[in-house]
Protein backbone atom coordinates (compact mmCIF):
# COMPACT_ATOMS: atom_id res chain seq x y z
CA UNK A 1 0.00 0.00 0.00
CA UNK A 2 1.32 3.36 -1.00
CA UNK A 3 0.05 6.70 -2.20
CA UNK A 4 2.49 6.27 -5.07
CA UNK A 5 -0.11 3.88 -6.53
CA UNK A 6 -3.07 5.28 -8.47
CA UNK A 7 -6.65 4.87 -7.21
CA UNK A 8 -7.34 2.18 -9.81
CA UNK A 9 -5.98 -1.09 -8.34
CA UNK A 10 -5.51 -2.48 -11.87
CA UNK A 11 -3.09 0.31 -12.64
CA UNK A 12 -1.34 -0.29 -9.32
CA UNK A 13 -1.03 -3.97 -10.18
CA UNK A 14 0.54 -3.08 -13.53
CA UNK A 15 3.07 -0.89 -11.70
CA UNK A 16 3.95 -3.54 -9.09
CA UNK A 17 3.82 -6.78 -11.10
CA UNK A 18 7.18 -8.17 -12.17
CA UNK A 19 6.82 -10.46 -15.21
CA UNK A 20 10.24 -11.91 -14.36
CA UNK A 21 8.82 -13.20 -11.05
CA UNK A 22 5.22 -14.17 -11.85
CA UNK A 23 4.91 -16.25 -8.65
CA UNK A 24 4.33 -13.03 -6.71
CA UNK A 25 0.91 -11.51 -7.40
CA UNK A 26 0.89 -8.02 -5.87
CA UNK A 27 -2.21 -6.30 -4.59
CA UNK A 28 -1.35 -2.63 -4.97
CA UNK A 29 -3.65 0.07 -3.65
CA UNK A 30 -3.31 3.57 -2.33
CA UNK A 31 -4.33 4.53 1.20
CA UNK A 32 -7.66 6.03 0.13
CA UNK A 33 -8.70 2.83 -1.63
CA UNK A 34 -7.44 0.72 1.30
CA UNK A 35 -9.53 2.67 3.82
CA UNK A 36 -12.58 2.53 1.53
CA UNK A 37 -12.28 -1.26 1.23
CA UNK A 38 -11.78 -1.54 5.00
CA UNK A 39 -14.92 0.50 5.71
CA UNK A 40 -16.86 -1.65 3.22
CA UNK A 41 -15.76 -4.77 5.08
CA UNK A 42 -13.46 -6.32 2.49
CA UNK A 43 -12.50 -9.62 4.08
CA UNK A 44 -9.20 -9.50 2.15
CA UNK A 45 -8.30 -6.23 3.88
CA UNK A 46 -9.60 -7.42 7.26
CA UNK A 47 -7.47 -10.55 7.02
CA UNK A 48 -4.40 -8.56 5.92
CA UNK A 49 -4.75 -6.35 9.00
CA UNK A 50 -5.54 -9.16 11.42
CA UNK A 51 -2.85 -11.58 10.21
CA UNK A 52 -0.28 -9.19 8.74
CA UNK A 53 2.43 -7.01 10.16
CA UNK A 54 2.88 -3.28 9.75
CA UNK A 55 6.33 -2.70 8.35
CA UNK A 56 6.30 1.08 8.29
CA UNK A 57 3.92 3.96 7.83
CA UNK A 58 2.54 7.28 8.92
CA UNK A 59 1.49 7.13 12.58
CA UNK A 60 -1.75 9.04 11.95
CA UNK A 61 -2.74 6.69 9.13
CA UNK A 62 -1.90 3.58 11.16
CA UNK A 63 -4.06 4.86 14.03
CA UNK A 64 -6.93 5.58 11.63
CA UNK A 65 -6.66 2.03 10.25
CA UNK A 66 -6.65 0.54 13.76
CA UNK A 67 -9.69 2.55 14.86
CA UNK A 68 -11.62 1.77 11.69
CA UNK A 69 -10.65 -1.90 11.87
CA UNK A 70 -11.87 -2.19 15.47
CA UNK A 71 -15.29 -0.83 14.44
CA UNK A 72 -15.64 -2.87 11.24
CA UNK A 73 -14.32 -6.08 12.82
CA UNK A 74 -17.30 -6.15 15.20
CA UNK A 75 -19.58 -6.90 12.22
CA UNK A 76 -17.75 -10.14 11.41
CA UNK A 77 -17.09 -13.52 12.94
CA UNK A 78 -14.05 -15.49 11.81
CA UNK A 79 -13.86 -19.26 11.98
CA UNK A 80 -10.42 -20.34 10.77
CA UNK A 81 -10.00 -18.60 7.41
CA UNK A 82 -13.75 -18.17 6.85
CA UNK A 83 -15.36 -14.78 7.53
CA UNK A 84 -19.06 -14.50 8.39
CA UNK A 85 -21.23 -11.48 8.98
CA UNK A 86 -22.80 -11.30 12.42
Amino acid sequence: MSDAFPKDPREGFAMAFDPNDPKVMPVAMNTEVFLKKLREGSTFVLEAIEDGKILCGDGHFIEEVRETFSQVRKRFKRVGKVWKWD
